[in-house]
């Protein structure tokens, strides 16, 4: 290894002199490190026309911290970086973690096939939400949620009876609960199954004005593949959507939707 070691003594030597822990080699076949560069060497001057690498000799004088490493050929190596530390430039490249990466898909799938594909945007909304560790509720009472509720024929139908046992009973107000489960469409995909809650009442028109909410948790469950119907898109989503919720990257949130009508 004589090749490698005349390279690197100039190049140690030069270190030494310029680290506040300085370096110190010798043919001994040992490397000294010493804390107190003031004390620690006196450096014999190199001519690069009449000496070579090996004759370099650092002279050890009296130190206030010295510690031997044995080295087999002397391979000096700086143990401080003080000067143009801003010069290092470390590349690290941390993957991302199974989690971060399943949100990462479902982010971008979300956007361009729920969205932007299907039209589902409560869909988007609420799946976008659940890509966070601690997703917070939403509440949804716009004229766009309210239409598809109200056109749904889960819930037309549900209200239209709570209304008409309420004409029968001859009563001007009532308050019903159920649980309702949408069949299709977004509210399907965005929904599916949740808690109902109707107040209703009669105005001084003889009108029956009624106030929904719609609750639910949004998450995913795992089902056998009929139960989406024959194409079993929605099934190998939604199953694919448990199993990264059971690894964190989805997390369950509750949603509410407010609902006005009138009958």
């Amino acid at each position: 290894m004589k090749c490698i070691k005349n390279i690197l003594v100039p190049l140690v030597t030069t270190l030494a002199v310029i680290s506040p822990v300085s370096v110190l080699a010798a043919d001994s076949g040992e490397v000294t490190l010493s804390t107190n560069v003031e004390k620690t060497s006196s450096l014999t001057k190199l001519d690069s026309a009449t000496t070579t690498p090996d004759d370099v000799k650092l002279n050890v004088v009296e130190t206030s911290l010295d510690t031997k490493i044995p080295s087999s050929d002397a391979l000096i190596t700086n143990q401080v970086i003080q000067k143009n530390a801003n010069n290092v430039r470390p590349e690290v490249i941390i993957a991302p973690s199974p989690k971060q990466l399943a949100r990462m898909v479902w982010a971008a799938g979300s956007t361009e096939i729920i969205k932007n594909s299907y039209g589902h945007i409560l869909t988007d909304k609420l799946l976008q939400n659940s890509l966070q560790d601690r997703p917070p509720s939403m509440s949804f009472k716009d004229s766009r949620t309210q239409d598809l509720v109200k056109k749904s024929s889960e819930y037309k139908n549900l209200i239209d009876s709570w209304v008409a046992e309420a004409k029968k009973n001859k009563v001007t107000s009532f308050t019903k609960n159920s649980s309702l489960a949408f069949a299709s469409g977004e509210l399907f995909t965005a929904i599916h199954r949740a808690n109902i809650y109707t107040y209703g009442k009669v105005d001084k028109y003889g009108k029956w004005t009624l106030t929904t909410t719609i609750s639910d948790k949004f998450n995913f469950e795992l089902n056998m593949m009929g139960y989406y119907g024959k194409k079993g898109v929605e099934w190998a989503a939604a199953n694919a959507a448990v199993i990264s919720q059971g690894i964190g990257a989805i997390v369950p949130f509750d949603v509410v939707l407010v609902v006005e009508d009138t009958r």
